[in-house]
């Protein structure tokens, strides 16, 4: 195991500050874009912008502790939902690269200051198909 990915992996997402969350609405991602797919987190008093689309933007603190998680807005639609990656990117440094976690979260940290992009891919299993929505998110520590 590379060192970045035991950093990572040990944040425990009660040691969280900062929480992103993807509402997915299964009639509207089966296209395989970001369409359906809305993000929000708990940082809006923070700066953080585009809540409730495909490219939030975050605004937290250097070295804050970070989860997401996905939730149905339809909890009965029969699809199963999780994180499939969470991309590189300079937000995270050298030891916070997001991985999974326990409860089907996903945790990192945000080790650098300033704006970076990175990707975020979901899996919806469901009907015999599989869906993966993927869009860019924002990241701005400071």
């Amino acid at each position: 195991m590379k060192n970045s990915e035991l950093s990572a992996s040990k944040i425990p997402v009660n040691s969280c500050q900062v929480f992103i969350i993807a509402f997915v609405d299964s009639s509207s991602i089966q296209t395989g874009t970001g369409q359906g797919v809305y993000f929000v987190d708990n940082r809006s008093s923070a700066g953080s912008s585009n809540e409730g689309s495909a490219s939030l933007q975050t605004v937290c603190a250097k070295m804050s502790n970070v989860a997401w998680s996905v939730i149905p807005l339809n909890p009965n639609d029969g699809f199963l939902y999780s994180i499939q990656s969470i991309g590189s990117s300079n937000s995270w440094g050298p030891g916070g690269q997001p991985l999974a976690a326990t409860g089907g979260y996903y945790t990192g940290q945000v080790q650098n200051a300033g704006q970076a992009g990175y990707q975020i891919t979901l899996n919806a299993i469901g009907g015999g198909n599989v869906f993966q929505p993927s869009t860019t998110l924002g990241m701005n520590g400071n």
